[in-house]
């Protein structure tokens, strides 16, 4: 249930290109009827879209209502998800300190939908707080860290990144024993597309163990990034400066 609620979330808010208007909106007289809007209970995609379309429409107008929906948890989650990320398309980068404050929300998927509002307006101004959110419970909103901090290169976040890939939560128990989840993975890679290569004699070492062999193409990956290359049709190609 709860990943086909997100699915239809992401779907909403990540088709269609997120970050500009690819809608005609639909004329409205006032943010209090934008207000009442939010404030029904229908929650089918539709009326999620005419919800995005006339917020748009009513631009800065539409700023006090979205904040009102995503403070309050009267309003229905998936509707505070949606505001969100129509924060974010309607303020831009100001939007920002605002959404960092929200990675610390109760609700995960608040949390989660400030990072990836904060991904999709490229703040970039303040990243301290990703250390913070890689400890998040969710291994939903620690996956959407790394995305954004492979997205923004920030080297000073190596280390925390480089702690996912021994971090508990990050395992999967079972019968047989712990098995790494894809975010041990993406760590590596998240290491190579930041450039923080503190580590690459540990990396080479883990390609000389089978142990590792699940996470090795992760581990060239990284390697080749700190190198320098990309690979194009299994071929190394150096890139030039």
């Amino acid at each position: 249930m709860m990943k086909k609620l997100l699915g239809t979330l992401l779907l909403l808010a990540l088709t269609n290109s997120t970050w500009a208007v690819t809608t005609s909106p639909k004329k409205i007289s006032s943010s209090s009827e934008l207000k009442n809007e939010f404030q029904s209970k229908s929650i089918l995609r539709k009326d999620l879209e005419f919800l995005r379309e006339k917020s748009l429409a009513l631009a800065g107008q539409a700023v006090p209502v979205l904040l009102e929906v995503m403070k309050q948890p009267s309003y229905h989650l998936k509707k505070r998800w949606v505001a969100t990320f129509l924060l974010g398309q309607i303020m831009g980068k100001k939007a920002g300190p605002l959404l960092i404050r929200y990675t610390e929300h109760p609700e995960w998927m608040m949390r989660m939908a400030a990072l990836k509002t904060l991904r999709g307006i490229k703040f970039e101004k303040e990243t301290s707080f990703y250390s913070k959110v890689l400890q998040d419970k969710s291994y939903l909103v620690r996956k959407e860290a790394l995305l954004s901090i492979a997205q923004i290169k920030d080297k000073n976040l190596g280390e925390d990144v480089w702690k996912q890939i021994f971090k508990k939560d990050n395992y999967k128990k079972t019968k047989k024993g712990f098995f790494r989840t894809e975010l041990v993975g993406l760590a590596i890679r998240t290491l190579g597309d930041i450039g923080h290569d503190g580590h690459k004699s540990e990396l080479k070492k883990m390609l000389d163990k089978k142990r590792y062999q699940d996470i090795h193409n992760d581990i060239r990956y990284a390697l080749d990034k700190f190198s320098g290359s990309k690979k194009n049709n299994n071929k190394v190609i150096l890139i030039k400066s």
